[in-house]
């Protein structure tokens, strides 16, 4: 390990603790990312392995988040569950198992972080997407896809009040999918769909009519081949004038390297402009109906193409 990721390890280390956890976390990402500015991307991986045999690891372990990350009890990082973190905080049973210095490093990781405050304003934009697109199209159809726990759809008063026309919550995770039916009645008008990214990309979906169709987390876990294969698959589930919205990550957001060292956690970012290229892929008539823009936080860039007519 070179000297100088050992001492900014060393230093977080050393000062970690639960009165001052916030700041000390915020001290931690800050110097990650100064410190992965002058790296290229296969000396930064080999640094990120070494952080994770640093004391600093276990210690950071305690926070149940970085825990789930690193456990992969789903088989990836960023699960429903540890959305979940993101969204409503430390379930009461969790935070009796857990240490003192585990609850203030969560607060970090899962409440103040930039990561963290984006995934909720996301989740809040999402669910205003569901309200208006019910306001506007009689019988409206929805599809989420990578629907995780569908937490946008709670917000949504269209979802709850049983006046959307349907919302199909599509995701590769039965679990999920598990949850999604046990919390939404056949009042809510919410379908589940089984269905991973490879039968996505192969537009083997046997579903459209939709008004509107949004992913919110399923991009960071896809390459530019299966980006452009899902981005064509789900604008052809469209209704004409109906409305794409995918978010996605972008390089850079502070938090990013303190997740990929401490929760091998790797997110494929892209930026506005790379949005819009997965959109010119697909057909030129997709990209003169898309635009693109970076949300409040700085942390997120968001994709919507309008479909004007048939298909492509």
């Amino acid at each position: 390990m070179p000297p100088d990721l050992r001492d900014i390890l060393d230093q977080a280390h050393a000062s970690l603790a639960p009165d001052n956890a916030i700041q000390a976390m915020h001290a931690l990402s800050q110097a990650l990312r100064d410190r992965r500015t002058s790296l290229g991307e296969a000396e930064w991986d080999e640094l990120m392995r070494d952080a994770r045999e640093h004391p600093l690891a276990a210690l950071l372990r305690e926070d149940p988040l970085t825990d789930r990350a690193r456990a992969r009890p789903r088989g990836y990082p960023g699960d429903a569950v540890a959305m979940d973190f993101m969204y409503a905080g430390m379930p009461s049973a969790i935070r009796q198992t857990t240490s003192r210095l585990g609850r203030a490093v969560f607060a970090y990781t899962a409440g103040c972080s930039a990561a963290a405050v984006a995934v909720r304003q996301r989740r809040n934009t999402l669910s205003l997407a569901i309200d208006e697109v019910a306001s506007s199209v009689s019988g409206a159809r929805v599809m989420a896809a990578g629907c995780g726990h569908l937490r946008e759809a709670r917000l949504s008063r269209a979802v709850t009040s049983g006046t959307l026309g349907e919302l199909v919550a599509l995701d590769g995770d039965r679990e999920h999918l598990r949850v999604v039916s046990r919390e939404f009645g056949p009042a809510t008008k919410v379908k589940t769909v089984f269905a991973g990214v490879a039968e996505v990309a192969a537009g083997k979906l046997q579903l459209g009519g939709f008004d509107l169709v949004y992913s919110a987390g399923l991009f960071e876990r896809l390459d530019d081949g299966e980006a452009r294969a899902v981005t064509a698959a789900l604008l052809h589930t469209l209704r004409p004038g109906g409305r794409l919205l995918i978010s996605n990550f972008v390089d850079g957001f502070l938090a990013h390297e303190l997740m990929q060292a401490f929760m091998d956690w790797k997110l494929a970012c892209r930026d506005e402009t790379q949005l819009l290229g997965l959109a010119g892929e697909v057909s030129q008539r997709a990209r003169m109906g898309a635009r693109a823009w970076r949300d409040a936080t700085g942390c997120l860039a968001w994709l919507e193409i309008r479909r004007p007519g048939g298909a492509d």
